[in-house]
């Protein structure tokens, strides 16, 4: 069964999504992501600050906030966005999170394709 990030949990562990086993294979079982206005973006700002900025929680909100512009602005990424928007606007019209969990599904290879890259790249790095 598929795992989901449970909103109310706390930041300390991992967040779980979905299991490797499910890997986003079927439609069937597809897990909702959290509701309404989470708090998880500040719970992740807290937790980037303590790991990688001293503390220091304006530096890690600025980081987060360039690293969204990038991210809003990468190639891949806006492949990705383009298939939620057909899911949206297609005749079964999904709302956004579902869209998203379909366009995820479907690019899936492209997500892990990007990060194997830069595991390749670190390593080359080392």
């Amino acid at each position: 069964m598929a795992r989901v990030y449970d909103d109310s949990s706390s930041m300390d562990g991992e967040i779980e999504w979905i299991s490797e086993a499910s890997d986003y294979e079927s439609d069937q079982d597809t897990p909702s992501l959290p509701n309404g206005n989470s708090p998880i973006i500040w719970e992740v700002i807290k937790k980037s600050a303590d790991r990688n900025f001293n503390g220091n929680v304006l530096d890690a909100y600025i980081a987060f906030v360039l690293s969204y512009q990038s991210f809003k602005r990468d190639v891949d990424h806006q492949k990705i966005m383009m298939t939620v928007r057909r899911y949206q606007e297609g005749s079964d019209a999904m709302d956004f999170k579902e869209a998203l969990l379909k366009a995820v599904n479907k690019r899936k290879h492209l997500i892990k394709q990007k990060v194997a890259e830069v595991e390749d790249s670190e390593e080359d790095d080392e």
